[in-house]
C-alpha cells in the first residue's frame, strides 16, 4: 500500500525512516515552495537531487550547488536562452525561471521518471517552457541508460559508475543537438549547463556547430583526471582556444587558460574530487 503525499514528504526527509518504509513510498511526491510552485521529486532517493530537495525543502532547493547556480545565472542576459542538458528534476531549470522569468528555457532529460517529475513541476509554473524527453549526444540512436538505485542524479550511459548494474536500465532516444535545433527551430543558447554523468564529451561533439555559432557560456561537470592528464575531453575543448575560449572556477572571478585549468583539476583530483564544475567562456 502506497503512502499519501504528506506522509511521503515527511519520510523522504529522514534516511532512516526511508529505509524502513521504502517499499511503501510512491515514485513521486510534491511540496509547494515559495507559495507558488508544486515541486515534484522522488521520495525514495537516498542521495541525489531529490534527497537534497526533500531534506530541507525550499532551503534545500536554494542550497543545491548554490555558488555554481548563482554564477551561471549571472551570465544569462534578460530574455536570454538557457539550455539545461541533463535537467533531472529541475534544480537548475526551476531556479533560473524563478530568478529570471524572462529567460527562454530549453530542458533536456532522457530518464523517464525524472523527466515526468520535472514536467509536472514546470506545468505548475505555467510558463512557456520546452522540455524534451531526449538525451543529447553525437550520434542519433536509441541507447540504454543505466539507473542508479540510490541517486536519481546518477543515471548514466556508463555502466561502471556509481551503483548501477546492467539489469536496471531504460532505452532512451539520443539526438544530435545541432540537428535537433535545426529541426525544432530552437534559438541559439546564451548559457548552457551540461551534467550528464560521464557523457559530456559526446554531448559536446553533437553541439560543436552550436558552440561555434553562438559561443555560449557553458557550465560543464568535468572529469578532473581527464583535464589533469589532457585527455580526450581536454583535447576536444582545446580546439576552441583559437576562438577565444577561457575557463573559470565557480569560486573565482578571474579567467584562466585551459592549461591552467589542467593544473587546478590535478589539485582537485589529489584532494579526492573526481568531478568538478567548471565554466567555459568565450571572450568576445
Amino acid at each position: 500500500m502506497k503512502l499519501n503525499n504528506t506522509l511521503s514528504v515527511f519520510i523522504a526527509r529522514k534516511r532512516w525512516l526511508k529505509r524502513i518504509f521504502m517499499n511503501c513510498l510512491p515514485n513521486y511526491a510534491h511540496r509547494k515552495i515559495f507559495n507558488k510552485i508544486e515541486f515534484y521529486f522522488d521520495p525514495r532517493d537516498m542521495r541525489g537531487p531529490s534527497f537534497h530537495f526533500a531534506y530541507d525543502l525550499e532551503k534545500g532547493f536554494n542550497n543545491y550547488e548554490e555558488t555554481t547556480k548563482k554564477k551561471l545565472l549571472s551570465f544569462l542576459p534578460e530574455n536570454g536562452v538557457f539550455y539545461d542538458i541533463g535537467a533531472n528534476i529541475g534544480m537548475y531549470s526551476v531556479y533560473f525561471l524563478l530568478h529570471k522569468p524572462s529567460c527562454q528555457l530549453f530542458s533536456f532529460e532522457p530518464e523517464p521518471l525524472v523527466h515526468s517529475l520535472l514536467n509536472k513541476t514546470l506545468k505548475s509554473m505555467k510558463n512557456d517552457i520546452k522540455l524534451f524527453n531526449v538525451a543529447i549526444g553525437n550520434v542519433e540512436e536509441d541507447k540504454k541508460i543505466f539507473k542508479s538505485s540510490t541517486n536519481d542524479g546518477g543515471h548514466s550511459f556508463l555502466i561502471g559508475l556509481d551503483d548501477k548494474n546492467d539489469e536496471s536500465y531504460e532505452v532512451v532516444k539520443v539526438v544530435n543537438l545541432d540537428s535537433f535545433r535545426q529541426k525544432n527551430s530552437i534559438p541559439k543558447p546564451d548559457v548552457v549547463k551540461i551534467d550528464v554523468e560521464g557523457f559530456e564529451l559526446e554531448v559536446l561533439k553533437g553541439m560543436k556547430g552550436t558552440i561555434l555559432e553562438s559561443k555560449p557560456i557553458m557550465q560543464i561537470e568535468s572529469n578532473n583526471k581527464d583535464l589533469s592528464t589532457k585527455g580526450n575531453f581536454w583535447q576536444f575543448m582545446s580546439q576552441f582556444v583559437e576562438h577565444g575560449l577561457v575557463c573559470m572556477t565557480p569560486d573565482d572571478t578571474r579567467s584562466i587558460s585551459l592549461n591552467e585549468l589542467s593544473n587546478i583539476a590535478k589539485r582537485n583530483l589529489d584532494n579526492g574530487h573526481a568531478l568538478s564544475d567548471y565554466f567555459y567562456i568565450f571572450q568576445k
